[in-house]
């Protein structure tokens, strides 16, 4: 048993930030609180910047960061949304793109204009030359006859194509040199026009491989980096090229002083001048972004004042002196909550939204940046009892209540490890006493101020691969924690599901293989709990186990709502159990939906706060299920038996599963995830496994893509 030591309180005065408005929508029950940090793409040149976030297409001024978003315009003609990956900004600052079969293009007064037909193949690329001039590129393998024209040049009325030699090219960039001559890369070559015709770009003999962006310097210097997972880098000197095989570069840019700056898929900075044999680090994304995660690059960008712009999924950044070792992080909304999916927690008229930049509090639909000592914050929660906010960040416990504040410092609790000390959900019971989980298990926090571990190897079973999912009974007020199952070659350490009363654990002996199939779950007594999984959702009722498949399903938490009553919130939308059928409700709305609800908070008013871009709010639950009357239409998931297990020469399975599911196929897997023998669609009721050395084998039965069952079978 380890000691268990008081810690010193720490008073600090709660500091709040100015107040902000919210972009709000209504639609019926719900309320949507939208959010526009996340960054899918950029569209830059000179003074004209247009960036797309999850609420819309915004066109941004890179000297004062205001932003104009498209959809408050009051223009019908002006789209919400623009791809801007297929759009360029001309030399004048005209945004070009495609609408309803059309080129269009939208002025500098946000004006929308025809300008000429879409092109008569599928573009993959639209790029402006230095004059102005507007070309496209185009995906042309599956053309009949097949063709050579891989891109074309808009003259102003209509497009002129031109044939590059080369048939069934798939152009992913344009760029172009010195003379305003056009390179593209294709495939896995580059090519560039020579003044008479086009020809593949080669580098002592051997064509140099074509990247998904290019750039070219003023002074004939040529870069080619990335996509998504691509980690070569070719950079052309003006005498020779080089390829440098590193960390996955991407977006690269030239600046007034020929200078290459390209940045990593986590947002670092790199230059690269000519006599560099590779990048040099500038901005390390990791401490200074400024929103406490590594999330991808989408775009990166110089504007005419030589300020570097990058999208990433957490915001828009601007490094304004490229020599200070500083991103700036610049909000395109005045929500300020820098991620998709923030920890949330409410009480009466006040939400907090949590994410590891910090805190931002809600209340009356004005919100407020809270300044907390506490960084990489991984779990909030509202404490009805002492009417305060949980904290929890690596090692640090945070208690806030009215404009003080109390530190805790749980290290000496813990193993000196980031892996161990995060705090990974924060849960109150009915008796005042609230609970942490933790890589190693639960400290239990009570009214007396008495802190209580039960750590894995101490007061829980070994568990070699960690506790996972907890739930609370709200009858009983036990506590229940699911260790991680373990598996090595033959060795497997089956998960275990414990019950905490009081001091007392007990392991309940639960059925290993609900344990082992499923993830999150729910407590309502103990004879009836609710699990969720891939595919379906699984009700045990006193030992009766009944399968549901209501959604798609990916990330998931149970709120118990009453006995008969069941939320589940996933990463694809609120499901809703009630009188024994799934509902996923709809919002009458098309700019707010029912997805991404995860995480999410219900509280002791009824009110239901999902985490979705990043707020949607229902301020009374009971008002939303009394609409609720079109069932999810329900997927009939037969019962399997098997037998014999173990199993000598040949495996049964019921005829009647196989009659339900005329699709299913199934696979034969070692714990390693090595997969042994595999059975296509139609499957036979007998499966002969007489081969097979003896051990334990999991057997996996899909239907399409879905896994519907997983067998554990023992081969004697």
């Amino acid at each position: 048993m380890r000691m268990i030591n008081r810690f010193l309180l720490v008073l600090i005065v709660f500091i709040s930030g100015r107040n902000l408005h919210a972009q709000i929508v209504h639609a019926g029950v719900w309320t949507g609180y939208q959010d526009g940090i996340t960054v899918g793409s950029i569209a830059l040149r000179n003074s004209i910047m247009y960036v797309n976030t999850f609420i819309g297409t915004a066109r941004v001024d890179p000297l004062t960061h205001e932003y104009t978003y498209l959809h408050d315009l009051g223009n019908p003609d002006l789209p919400d949304f623009i791809d801007l990956n297929l759009s360029t900004i001309d030399s004048s600052g005209r945004l070009w793109m495609f609408q309803n079969q059309q080129l269009v293009y939208i002025d500098t007064d946000l004006s929308i204009h025809v300008a000429g037909p879409e092109p008569k193949y599928l573009v993959t690329s639209l790029k402006s030359d230095l004059n102005g001039g507007i070309w496209a590129g185009f995906f042309t393998p599956y053309v009949d006859p097949k063709t050579g024209e891989a891109i074309a040049k808009f003259n102003g009325l209509d497009w002129e194509y031109i044939d590059v030699g080369a048939l069934g090219l798939s152009v992913e960039d344009i760029a172009f040199d010195g003379q305003n001559n056009p390179w593209f890369t294709a495939g896995s070559q580059m090519y560039r026009f020579n003044g008479s015709a086009f020809e593949v770009v080669k580098d002592n003999g051997a064509p140099v491989f074509g990247s998904s962006n290019l750039a070219i310097s003023n002074d004939g210097r040529v870069a080619g980096a990335g996509g998504f997972n691509t980690s070569i880098l070719r950079y052309f000197n003006k005498t020779s090229w080089k390829t440098i095989h590193t960390i996955g570069f991407s977006y690269p840019v030239f600046d007034e002083n020929n200078i290459l700056w390209l940045s990593d898929r986590y947002g670092s900075l790199y230059r690269m001048d000519e006599n560099d044999m590779a990048p040099q680090l500038v901005i390390n994304s990791a401490i200074n972004f400024r929103t406490g995660d590594e999330d991808y690059v989408t775009g990166m960008g110089l504007d005419q004042t030589g300020q570097l712009w990058i999208g990433r999924y957490n915001g828009l950044f601007v490094a304004q002196d490229k020599t200070i070792n500083q991103f700036d992080f610049v909000p395109l909304t005045d929500l300020l909550v820098p991620a998709p999916h923030p920890y949330v927690a409410a009480h009466g008229d006040t939400t907090w939204l949590a994410t590891g930049a910090g805190i931002t509090r809600l209340i009356n639909d004005q919100f407020e940046k809270i300044n907390v000592p506490q960084t990489n914050i991984s779990a909030i929660f509202y404490d009805e009892a002492r009417k305060g906010l949980w904290v929890g960040s690596a090692g640090m416990l945070g208690f806030y209540k009215g404009d003080s504040q109390t530190l805790i410092n749980i290290n000496p609790l813990l193993k000196d490890s980031i892996f161990y000390n995060k705090i990974h959900e924060i849960k109150g019971d009915g008796l005042g006493n609230i609970w942490f989980r933790l890589y190693e298990g639960l400290l239990r926090y009570n009214p007396s101020g008495e802190w209580k571990p039960f750590f894995i190897g101490s007061e829980l079973p070994v568990s070699p691969n960690g506790a996972g999912y907890f739930s609370i009974n709200n009858k009983d007020n036990s506590v229940w924690i699911r260790t991680n199952r373990y598996s090595m070659g033959g060795f497997l350490i089956p998960p275990r599901l414990l019950k905490i009363t009081g001091d007392l654990v007990t392991d309940t002996h639960f059925d290993v293989d609900i344990l082992t199939e499923y993830g999150a779950f729910a407590v309502i007594s103990d004879s009836v709990m609710w699990f969720s999984g891939y595919p379906d959702v699984l009700l045990y009722d006193h030992g009766v186990k009944t399968e549901y498949i209501p959604g798609t399903l990916n990330n998931e938490e149970f709120i118990v709502y009453n006995d008969s009553t069941i939320l589940l919130c996933s990463n694809f939308g609120l499901y809703v159990f009630k009188s024994g059928q799934w509902f996923k409700p709809v919002i009458p709305s098309d700019r707010i939906f029912n997805d991404d609800v995860y995480p999410a908070f219900l509280t002791s008013e009824g009110k239901l706060l999902m985490a979705n871009y990043p707020l949607l709010v229902i301020g009374d639950l009971d008002d939303l299920l009394s609409t609720l009357t079109t069932a999810v239409p329900q997927i009939e998931i037969p019962e399997l038996h098997y037998f014999p297990n173990p199993v000598h020469d040949f495996l049964h399975i019921d005829p009647e599963f196989i009659q339900k599911c005329p699709d299913c196929r199934a696979g034969l897997f070692a714990l390693n995830g090595v997969m042994i023998k595999s059975y296509p669609d139609p499957l036979p009721s007998e499966f002969d496994l007489s081969s097979i050395s003896a051990g334990l084998y999991l057997f996996q039965i899909r239907s399409g893509e879905k896994l519907t069952r997983t067998l554990k079978v023992i081969k004697n």
